[in-house]
């Protein structure tokens, strides 16, 4: 009898554990006290940060991947991601550490859910190590990769956790340099390889884009985040930035006149061919598949004003859409049908060579 008795209540605590997990995981789907708020964005990134500060890392991943991810956009994940990233460093004081919270995030389709932890885990470990050179800070940041000339032989491992390290340290250095963006590029340009510095200074220019939004890091210095496309910087900065530079007059422009892309088109223009074709693309992954979400026809319509550029703006759009940018649901929806007959072949072919290497997931190139 009294076995029976505590297999009974076995049971019905076995329910009630059950029924406390599904109502968790409900609160969490529903998006905590953030859903419907009038600013739901800087709502989630706050909860983000107060989840990893109050409750620890781990539960702060989960709260953005389970919450912030299906609720908002890549933005506002990104951003969420820097604040866990920092609090992660301030835990634990050493990179390797930080970083070990995080599952490898090599699955490309989900890499952009993560990456912005990598960028604030290194924000805060350059800003503690100030008194380092630039050099002693990437090198030590990124060890596994530094003797990596080229990626001819490299792993698939390396070819996205190489490059997304040098990012990083490019936003990190905007993070300890107080912004200065020269200052920022002259220390990317201590690393010993092309690809090294590249991918620096495109994390220099990111930190500098995000500094137009006002709610970020809202305290911080702004000397280069003005005006409304950065083309005057872009202009007045040493030739070898520029392409780096380019690829975010786009996303600045869009910024500043939410809504207006042919504005953004024709700031693009400013540059050459190549660069030119790149920002429109990029305009077209990261705000128009963020404006428009399910609406397809739209983001087409917009793409198509891109004239002689439209099919860069479509690829771009595309692979937005394909990483969750128009939000988690549409990730799976083939928006390519979508697209004129004539540029479907294309479309489709963009988003494959997107999972091939960290370049085209960025939309450095198509």
């Amino acid at each position: 009898m009294k076995l029976a008795q505590w297999n009974y209540g076995a049971v019905v605590f076995g329910i009630l554990l059950v029924i406390a997990g599904v109502w968790y995981m409900r609160d969490i789907r529903n998006g905590d006290a953030c859903s419907g708020t009038e600013n739901s964005a800087l709502c989630y990134i706050s909860e983000a940060e107060a989840k990893a500060r109050d409750n620890g890392i781990g539960e702060a991943l989960q709260y953005v991947t389970k919450v912030v991810v299906p609720n908002t956009n890549y933005k506002v994940v990104h951003l969420a991601m820097h604040s866990i990233g920092n609090e992660a460093y301030a835990r634990t004081e050493d990179v390797g550490q930080a970083l070990a919270y995080l599952p490898w995030y090599g699955e490309v389709e989900r890499f952009l859910d993560f990456n912005g932890y990598q960028h604030g885990v290194l924000e805060m470990y350059f800003l503690a190590e100030g008194d380092g050179t630039p050099q002693t800070l990437i090198t030590e940041a990124c060890a596994p990769f530094v003797n990596l000339a080229s990626f001819e032989s490299a792993s698939r491992e390396e070819k996205i956790r190489g490059p997304e390290c040098f990012h990083a340290a490019g936003h990190a250095l905007m993070y300890a340099l107080k912004n200065e963006v020269p200052d920022a590029l002259s220390a990317c340009d201590v690393s010993p390889y092309d690809w090294m510095r590249e991918w620096c200074y495109h994390g220099v220019f990111m930190e500098n884009y995000y500094l137009y939004l006002p709610s970020y890091e809202s305290h911080a210095p702004r000397p280069y985040a003005q005006g409304n496309t950065g083309i005057d910087m872009c202009r007045t900065i040493d030739a070898r930035y520029r392409t780096s530079c380019s690829q975010f007059v786009g996303w600045i422009y869009a910024e500043v006149h939410p809504g207006d892309f042919v504005g953004a088109f024709d700031a693009c223009a400013a540059f050459g061919k190549d660069d030119k074709r790149i920002c429109i693309a990029r305009t077209g992954r990261f705000h128009i598949a963020a404006r428009f979400r399910e609406n397809f026809p739209a983001m087409v319509d917009t793409c198509m004003q891109a004239d002689s550029d439209a099919s860069a703006c479509l690829q771009g759009t595309a692979i937005g859409v394909s990483e969750g940018i128009a939000g988690d649901e549409q990730r799976n929806k083939v928006f390519c049908d979508a697209v004129p007959e004539n540029e479907r072949s294309a479309c489709v072919d963009a988003v494959a060579r997107s999972r091939e290497s960290l370049a085209r997931i960025y939309v450095t190139e198509l």
